[in-house]
C-alpha cells in the first residue's frame, strides 16, 4: 500500500515485494559479506553494500516515492550490515563452510522477506525506530552466529544495528541526494528539507553516538553498556566558627559538595549565564572523565537542541587563536563544514567539550604552560562571543595536576568538578557534604552487574573474592576495575590480600600476547610471530624510550635507537606494522596511540 497525504508518504508492504520492484537480492550481498569473513579479505567495505544497486536506471525504477523510500532504506541497511561485520571481524572465530554460508544467507533473506516495512513522516525524524530493524534482530543474531561469532557476542553485535543503520542512512542520502529528490516534495522534516549544514550536524550527532556504542577495547559491547553515571564534588569555601576564626582569621574551611555529574551539567546548560560559561572536570587517569565527556556529548547532540562538539585535545592543534584553531580542526572533520565559533556564521547556541587538557603537552611545551595558554584563550574567546549575545559553553577535562595549574583563573565555586570513584568508604564520606546520600551506593556492584549482562558472564555484583579492602583502591577506579575484570575472567590469578596491580598488569600483557593466536590458530599481524620474551622486550624498550623522552610519548626514531642498543632492532618493523593495523584493540588501546603531531617529521606515539 502506498498512500500520499498531507502528513507525508506512508508505505506498508512486505519486504519481498519491494525487493522485487527494485530488483534487490539481499542473499547475494549477505553471501558476499560472509565470504569476506571466511577468506579474511576485507576490500571495498565502504561501498560494498551499495555496489549491486549502482544507478536508478539500472534498477528500472519508475522513481515513485514509495520505491525511492525503500531503495534508500535498503541501501542503508546493506551498508550498515557490511560495516557492522567489518568492525567486529575478529570475533568471528569459527568460519562456516561454503554450504553453511549459503544456508544462513538464504535463511536471513527469507526472514527479511517476511517482514513488513512501514514508513511514515516520523521515520525521517527517528529512523532508528523503524519496525523493520526490530523484526530483523533475531534473524541477524542467527546469521552472525552462523558466521562464527559466539551467541553472546552475536547478541551484542546485533544490538548495534539501529545505530549503524541511522549513520548509514545519513551517509547514503548525502552520497546521492539526487536519487531521492522526488521524496523531498512529500516530506518537510529536518532530514529531507533541512539545509546541508543541519544534515551535517545530524550525521555528526550519530557519529558521537557510535563512539560510545562501538566496541570497548576487544569486547563485543560498547562502553555505554557498562557505563555507571559518575559522581563528583565541587569545593565551596565556608567560614569557620567564631572561635576558630579568631585563632586563624585568614583560614577558610573548604566544603566538598557531592553532585551527580550529569545532573549538574544539565542544570548548567539549562540555566545559561555568561559568567559561568566555561567549566572543568578534574580526575586522575582512568577515573572515567573522558567516558563521561563522550557519553554526555552524545546525549546532548542526540536531543538536537544544542549543537555539541566533542574534541579530544590530542587531535586539536592548539594555537594562540582559538577561532583559527577551530577552523583548522573543522577542515579535518568529515561531517562538519563551517566553523561554529566564527563571528558571523558561527553558532549562537553551542556546547564544546575539550577532552584531555594534559594532552596538549604532546605539542612540545611544558604541560602547565600549554594548559594555561589554552585556557586563557578559551575564556577570552567564549566571553567575547557571549558578550555579543551568543550562548556558548565549554567543558574542559583534564588530569588533576593540570587542572590545578589553571585553578587560580577560575572564580566560581562550581567551575571545577572533581570526579569521585565508584566506592567511597564510610569513614571517608565524612569529608563530603552529601545531602542526597549519593556516596552511599557502592557503584562497583552496578558496574559488575552490567558487565556480567553485556559479556554474558552473569555476575550479580562484585565477586566476593574481589571485595577485599586491599583491592578497593583498584576496583573503585573505572579503568582499573575493568582491567581487574579482564584478569579475573582469565582465572590465571588467585586474588588474595597480597595481589598487586603489577601482577594484574603482567597478566593482561600475557593475555594480549596470547590473544594473537586465538583466532582459529592464525597468527595475527600484531605480534608478527614474535616469541613472548621478544614481545616483552619490545614493550620494555618502548617504555624506556618514553621514560627517557617526555614521559608520555616516544618517536619511532627514539624507539629504534633503544631497540638497536638492545640488539633487537629487527623486531621494530613487524611490531610497528602490527600497531598500525590495529589487529588487537587491547594492544593499541593500552599501549600505543599515534599522535597527530610529529617531531621533526618523525611519527610520535
Amino acid at each position: 500500500m502506498t498512500d500520499i497525504s498531507d502528513n507525508g508518504l506512508n508505505i506498508s508492504r512486505p519486504v519481498a515485494v519491494w525487493n522485487r520492484e527494485i530488483k534487490a537480492e539481499p542473499r547475494k550481498l549477505l553471501l558476499g559479506i560472509g565470504k569476506m569473513v571466511v577468506e579474511g579479505v576485507f576490500k571495498d567495505w565502504s561501498d560494498f553494500g551499495g555496489a549491486a544497486l549502482d544507478t536508478l536506471d539500472a534498477l528500472g525504477l519508475a522513481k515513485k516515492p514509495g520505491e525511492l523510500a525503500w531503495l534508500l532504506i535498503y541501501r542503508a541497511l546493506m551498508t550498515a550490515l557490511t560495516e557492522l561485520v567489518k568492525n567486529y571481524q575478529d570475533l568471528f572465530r569459527k568460519s562456516p563452510e561454503s554450504d553453511k554460508l549459503e544456508e544462513i544467507s538464504t535463511l536471513f533473506e527469507q526472514a527479511m522477506a517476511k517482514a513488513d516495512v512501514t514508513i511514515t513522516l516520523n521515520f525521517f525524524d527517528r529512523p532508528g525506530e523503524l519496525s523493520l530493524l526490530k523484526e530483523l534482530h533475531a534473524p541477524l543474531i542467527e546469521w552472525l552466529h552462523g558466521l562464527g561469532a559466539s551467541e553472546a557476542d552475536a547478541a551484542q553485535i546485533a544490538c548495534r544495528l539501529a545505530d549503524y543503520f541511522v549513520f548509514a542512512l545519513h551517509q547514503t542520502w548525502r552520497k546521492a541526494p539526487q536519487d531521492y529528490a522526488a521524496l523531498t516534495q512529500y516530506f518537510d522534516s529536518p532530514f529531507t528539507g533541512a539545509t546541508e549544514e543541519v544534515r551535517n550536524w545530524l550525521l555528526y550527532a550519530q557519529h558521537l553516538q557510535r563512539q560510545v556504542s562501538d566496541r570497548m577495547f576487544a569486547e563485543a559491547f560498547g562502553v555505554d553498556k557498562v557505563y555507571v553515571p559518575l559522581r563528583a564534588y565541587y569545593e565551596e569555601k565556608e567560614q569557620e566558627d567564631e572561635r576558630r576564626q579568631e585563632l586563624e582569621p585568614h583560614r577558610d574551611k573548604v566544603k566538598r559538595i557531592v553532585v551527580d555529574l550529569e545532573d549538574e551539567f544539565r542544570s548548567w546548560l539549562d540555566n545559561f549565564t555568561a559568567a559561568q560559561a566555561v567549566r572543568f572536570i578534574s580526575g586522575g587517569p582512568g577515573s572515567g572523565k573522558s567516558t563521561f565527556a563522550k557519553i554526555f556529548a552524545a546525549k546532548i547532540a542526540a536531543e538536537n537542541k544544542i549543537p555539541c562538539l566533542y574534541i579530544p585535545l590530542h587531535l586539536f592543534h592548539a594555537t594562540d587563536n582559538l577561532i583559527t584553531a577551530m577552523e583548522s580542526h573543522i577542515k579535518n572533520n568529515p561531517f562538519l563544514s563551517s566553523n561554529p565559533l566564527a563571528a558571523k556564521e558561527g553558532k549562537d547556541r553551542l556546547l564544546i567539550i575539550f577532552d584531555g587538557l594534559d594532552e596538549l603537552a604532546l605539542q612540545g611545551k611544558a604541560a602547565s604552560e600549554t594548559a594555561n595558554s589554552f585556557v586563557d584563550e578559551v575564556l577570552r574567546r567564549i566571553h567575547e562571543g557571549n558578550s555579543y549575545g551568543k550562548q556558548r559553553q565549554v567543558i574542559i577535562t583534564g588530569r588533576t595536576i593540570v587542572i590545578q595549574s589553571v585553578a587560580a583563573k577560575l572564580r566560581d565555586a562550581k567551575q571545577i568538578s572533581y570526579v569521585l570513584p565508584y566506592f567511597v568508604a564510610e569513614w571517608e564520606r565524612e569529608e563530603y557534604h552529601d545531602p542526597a546520600k549519593l556516596l552511599a551506593e557502592d557503584q562497583r556492584q552496578r558496574w559488575w552487574r552490567q558487565y556480567g549482562d553485556a559479556a554474558g558472564k552473569g555476575y550479580a555484583g562484585l565477586p566476593d573474592d574481589l571485595a577485599r579492602q586491599h583491592l578497593a583502591e583498584i576496583t573503585a577506579q573505572p579503568l582499573l576495575n575493568y582491567l581487574v575484570a579482564l584478569s579475573y575472567d582469565r582465572k590465571t590469578i588467585q586474588f588474595t590480600d597480597e595481589t598487586t596491580l603489577n601482577q594484574i598488569y603482567a597478566d593482561l600483557i600475557k593475555a594480549v600476547y596470547c590473544r594473537q593466536y586465538e583466532d582459529g590458530g592464525r597468527v595475527s599481524a600484531c605480534a608478527g610471530g614474535l616469541d613472548e620474551k621478544d614481545f616483552i622486550r619490545v614493550l620494555e624498550e618502548i617504555a624506556l624510550a618514553v621514560w627517557h623522552g617526555d614521559g608520555r610519548t616516544a618517536t619511532v626514531a627514539g624507539i629504534r635507537e633503544k631497540l638497536k642498543a638492545g640488539g633487537i632492532e629487527r623486531y621494530l618493523e613487524q611490531f610497528q606494522e602490527g600497531a598500525k593495523a590495529g589487529v588487537t584493540r587491547l594492544l593499541t588501546a593500552f599501549y600505543f596511540r599515534q599522535s597527530e603531531h610529529r617531531q621533526d617529521g618523525d611519527p610520535t606515539f
